[in-house]
């Protein structure tokens, strides 16, 4: 069933007009209700008047009780056009946004993926467009993220990485904001929190990578939009206030626990994007690197975390054929050598450091 996204809501400026590119928000929800108004009132209120909301609701079980998931986005999108969709079962946040837009017709320019959970400040989608009209070569964007509890700490300004595809983000422990990082800037990856993608490039890409479900799908789509040769930037005068639902426990979903998925996604990533050189270099190191933590967690008895270290290789030895074929689409549409990519990423004792001292919250 194909769906056209103009079909409730108050009718916005015609774009093509007036020569502004046009955008489609898709929220993908799932057990989101807590966060949910806040998100849509964010997008209420943009300053940016071409912008379009599709609400994608994976599956949530709840979706019937009272409000109805549409009442809520009828209230508070009254601005906007938009549109309701349900997935037949829980896919995951990338897969639901590929089966929605597989479902409906958009001419949109830009599209702009957000979680539930996240709360945009009325110039953030304005400042992205800007961000990615501003150069031709620039694909993605992504806003400064901040504490949902406390906007004055830090979050993320966008993400480096090290050779094992482990994101870094720069920060100090509860690091205050005082614009010290306000300067737009490129980066190895944004996360999936809020990202403005120009939609042609999507399309190029084949969307997100629906084996992944939850975690790391982010550091993916990027990376492969910069093999690609496309920019990805962080425009860090948008902001976005996250409240991390999925990974601190505070929503239920099936595709938990975090650590299992996070890994298995990351040596997946890794798997389908790196050189062969530095794949044969670094696939056996990342395999070390996983035993060596099941050791660690031998010593912190913590038996469960063994477990799911063992899932995520387990998952990627059975899915390896399948992994294998995607990998050969990527690297035959590859124009960047991983060498003009190092820049972005980070030193392995600069990981460890941040790894120790973080470790707990992965």
């Amino acid at each position: 069933m194909t769906t056209a996204i103009r079909t409730k809501g108050t009718r916005a400026p015609d774009a093509a007009e007036n020569s502004f590119p046009s955008v489609i928000a898709v929220v993908v929800t799932h057990c989101g209700r807590t966060w949910l108004r806040r998100c849509f009132t964010s997008l209420n209120t943009q300053t940016y008047p071409f912008l379009d909301v599709l609400v994608v609701d994976d599956a949530s079980p709840d979706w019937r009780l009272q409000p109805h998931l549409k009442r809520i986005a009828k209230r508070h999108l009254r601005r906007r056009r938009w549109a309701f969709m349900r997935t037949p079962r829980p896919l995951g946040f990338g897969a639901a946004i590929n089966w929605a837009l597989s479902r409906v017709r958009t001419d949109a320019d830009l599209l702009l993926f957000i979680h539930d959970d996240a709360e945009l400040s009325s110039e953030s989608v304005e400042r992205m467009v800007g961000g990615i009209s501003a150069e031709e070569g620039t694909a993605i964007v992504g806003p400064k993220i901040l504490s949902w509890d406390d906007p004055s700490r830090l979050e993320e300004v966008g993400m480096a990485v090290d050779r094992f595809g482990y994101p870094y983000k720069g920060l100090e422990h509860g690091e205050i904001d005082l614009g010290q990082h306000d300067t737009p800037s490129e980066v190895f990856f944004v996360t999936s929190t809020c990202m403005l993608v120009r939609h042609d490039v999507f399309r190029q890409l084949r969307g997100w990578d629906a084996r992944m479900r939850a975690f790391s799908e982010d550091l993916d789509l990027c990376w492969r939009a910069r093999l690609s040769g496309w920019v990805v930037r962080v425009e860090p005068l948008a902001q976005a206030r996250h409240a991390i639902a999925l990974a601190t426990g505070q929503r239920r979903s099936r595709f938990r626990p975090p650590r299992y998925y996070s890994r298995r996604n990351r040596l997946r990533t890794l798997a389908k994007n790196s050189s062969i050189p530095r794949l044969v270099a670094t696939l056996p190191l990342f395999v070390l690197l996983a035993f060596a933590e099941m050791l660690a967690f031998i010593v912190l008895r913590q038996p469960r975390e063994i477990l799911n270290l063992a899932r995520a290789l387990v998952w990627n030895l059975v899915t390896f054929p399948q992994t294998l074929s995607e990998r050969a689409r990527v690297q035959r549409q590859r124009k960047v050598p991983d060498r003009k990519l190092r820049r972005l990423t980070v030193r392995q004792s600069a990981r460890i450091r941040f790894y120790v001292s973080g470790q707990a919250e992965r």
